[in-house]
């Protein structure tokens, strides 16, 4: 029944923390490519070297990558708190449902639960 609980929070939280970290770095990759492209463009319109265009885009590239991963860590973060708050009231909720189910009918329900 512990192992169950744990298993079932466990997936709960990877699942959220998953999406968040999929969502953040599609979020990222698809910034930096349109902002790319928009620069690279705007700077041939002014007329640069295409060497200077070239390191622009190149700095703009590794910028773009530490600020993306700067932006998935705390996206991890926000995952991992949102997680716990959403798998708790399942692991409590769950908790009661089996009370129930094994004979013990005078179990009660937090009202808290439905505001967590």
């Amino acid at each position: 029944m512990e192992a169950e609980e744990k298993e079932l929070k466990s997936s709960i939280k990877c699942k959220i923390m998953a999406s968040f970290f999929l969502l953040i770095l599609m979020i990222g990759i698809s910034v930096t490519w349109i902002l790319q492209g928009v620069l690279q463009k705007t700077l041939i319109e002014k007329g640069l070297e295409e060497e200077a265009i070239t390191d622009i885009l190149s700095t703009f590239m590794v910028s773009g990558a530490g600020i993306s991963m700067l932006a998935m860590l705390v996206a991890i973060g926000v995952a991992y708190i949102l997680s716990r708050s959403i798998a708790e009231p399942i692991k409590k909720l769950t908790k009661v449902i089996e009370d129930i189910s094994t004979g013990k009918l005078d179990t009660e329900i937090d009202p808290e639960l439905k505001n967590s």
